[in-house]
């Protein structure tokens, strides 16, 4: 428990448009940051949008939002409307512990890589948005499918495959609803056809620099690490830091971590979780992107740098025995597992102290596999194309699914 005691401190944005060809960046309020607080019998949990707020949401009750001002690190006591009883107190219990006074409660801080963040943000505020379900019929989307090279008959047939009225959901599962699927086809046939859907819809938006500049920090992709920096680095002289705990959810298992620190019972399981093939496309379709996200994110993930080398230093991890760390934060191959980054190439990251371009070699590397997969796929199929492919299928009686109804009115 050395450990855990020497690391505990474990609005929106606008663009004017003067003329067409003219924009300026009106930077977000960084003056303040943004929480949902869950109050429990022996800590208040402070969350933000992708970082385990589904699973807080689903384990605590009394969600209240809160705004912090980073300048004093008070509680605004106007954000909040209409002021439960819950709230109230926490902000008695807050203004305490910056005053120096006691408090028996913790307050929990949760955080989480950035980069991870605007990626999964992206997901939820942009791609969920454009394109979903009832896309799979709409003449539009088809039109954009074919405007990628695809023929009629492929683009029917990817559309058909993902559309629930042309297969049945016991066979498939309501999890599969489009986009978020994690299942392509015989063989993943359609894989490389639904990675150039989802690249051409990352790359839209990241070539659309006025709404890049104005989205990339805003909704679900919102950070809050200056607030995180300043109070583990420089908090209110009579602030009680031993009350205050900051956790990294992909450094340590947070369920685990309540449950030894606070003995309380907890499911450990995540809410809301990607599929794994799902999100690693996303990943790998951002990689060409990473020097213009890296221009405008470089900020944060030097404030997460700096977050993480205090609460999770790399000499912690020097013997990467599971016995020198407590029980609830990942040793490092753990960590990886978890992070899905081959160990072969990433021990070295624990060696020396994170930095900005250790977060962009991780990000670079959980996108290996399936780029490796993909090409493999990409290169089976040189010898044929998609069509020919999915009709040979057929012939064999193999259909993906709903191709074979593509094929009755398109061939």
């Amino acid at each position: 428990m050395g450990i855990d005691k020497k690391y505990r401190i474990d609005k929106n944005q606008q663009t004017n448009i003067k003329d067409p060809n003219q924009f300026r960046y009106e930077p977000g309020d960084r003056s303040t940051m943004r929480y949902t607080t869950h109050d429990t019998k022996k800590f208040y949990i402070s969350t933000t949008a992708k970082t385990a707020s589904s699973w807080c949401a689903a384990r605590f009750d009394n969600p209240e939002p809160t705004l912090f001002h980073v300048s004093n690190m008070t509680i605004d006591e106007t954000f909040n409307e209409t002021p439960s009883e819950s709230f109230t107190l926490m902000q008695k219990d807050w203004n305490s512990l910056v005053k120096g006074k006691s408090c028996k409660k913790d307050f929990i801080f949760l955080i989480r890589n950035p980069l991870e963040k605007l990626v999964t943000g992206f997901i939820q505020d942009v791609l969920l948005k454009e394109i979903h379900a009832h896309s799979l019929s709409s003449p539009i989307f088809i039109q954009f499918i074919r405007g990628l090279g695809y023929t009629e008959y492929e683009t029917e047939a990817f559309c058909n495959y993902y559309n629930p009225q042309f297969y049945n959901h016991k066979d498939r599962g309501d999890y599969n609803n489009f986009p978020d699927v994690n299942v392509f086809g015989k063989d993943d046939v359609f894989l490389p056809m639904y990675y150039d859907i989802m690249e051409t819809i990352i790359d839209h938006w990241a070539n659309d620099l006025p709404r890049f500049i104005n989205e990339f920090n805003s909704n679900h992709k919102e950070s809050n690490l200056i607030f995180i920096l300043k109070l583990l680095a420089f908090p209110p002289n009579k602030l009680d830091v031993s009350k205050i705990r900051v956790i990294d959810i992909n450094r340590q298992n947070l369920g685990d971590t309540l449950k030894s620190i606070y003995g309380i019972k907890v499911d450990s399981s995540k809410v809301h979780a990607r599929t794994s093939t799902f999100k690693h496309l996303i990943y790998l379709a951002f990689r060409k992107h990473i020097p213009l996200i890296n221009a405008f994110l470089s900020t944060e993930l030097t404030l997460y740098s700096e977050i993480i080398n205090k609460l999770y230093p790399c000499e912690i991890y020097a013997t990467n025995k599971k016995s020198s760390l407590p029980n609830y934060i990942y040793p490092i191959d753990k960590f990886l597992s978890q992070e899905e980054i081959p160990s072969k190439d990433a021990a070295h990251f624990f060696k020396e102290p994170l930095d900005f371009k250790i977060l962009l070699q991780q990000f670079e590397l959980k996108t290996r596999p399936i780029n490796s997969n993909l090409t493999q796929i990409r290169n089976t199929m040189n010898n044929s194309n998609l069509e020919t492919i999915l009709k040979e299928m057929e012939k064999e009686g193999e259909s993906v699914n709903a191709s074979s109804i593509a094929s009755q009115y398109l061939v």
